[in-house]
């Protein structure tokens, strides 16, 4: 994934923002957003696996990998998680915010308060400064 798509996501963010009546949206594209901020951070990527190491150009090779060396489908939030957790500490936080908030606002109610879609700004800016 590239810094252009992380950007149009930033930008659709913005504008619905800006909007104000599609909280829900906003805290969605700014969640999608930092995801591929922080895929950009991370990859290309060498990981260790036991004593061998493997080296990945993007995360869909990484996924791939992991699916053919546990015989189970991955799920790729979880795995993106993880990455996140072990080789960008300093977001972790405020990537799991934007997760959880997103995925509350689009499987459980979408109907997020003002607070929260400043609140999802401000992680999206902060993993896009620590990423960029």
């Amino acid at each position: 994934m590239s810094v252009e798509h992380a950007k149009h996501n930033e930008n659709v963010c913005c504008f619905l923002y800006k909007d104000g009546r599609f909280r829900d949206w906003v805290v969605t594209t700014a969640f999608y957003s930092a995801l591929h901020y922080v895929r950009h951070k991370i990859f290309p990527l060498t990981k260790s696996f036991g004593s061998t190491s493997k080296s990945f150009i993007n995360f869909d090779e990484y996924i791939k990998f992991i699916k053919s060396s546990t015989g189970r489908r991955a799920d790729k939030h979880k795995e993106l998680s993880k990455l996140v957790s072990e080789k960008t500490p300093k977001v972790q936080s405020y990537y799991s915010y934007l997760k959880d908030i997103c995925f509350k606002a689009r499987y459980h109610n979408y109907k997020v308060k003002p607070q929260k879609a400043d609140k999802a700004i401000e992680c999206l800016n902060k993993i896009k400064q620590y990423c960029c």
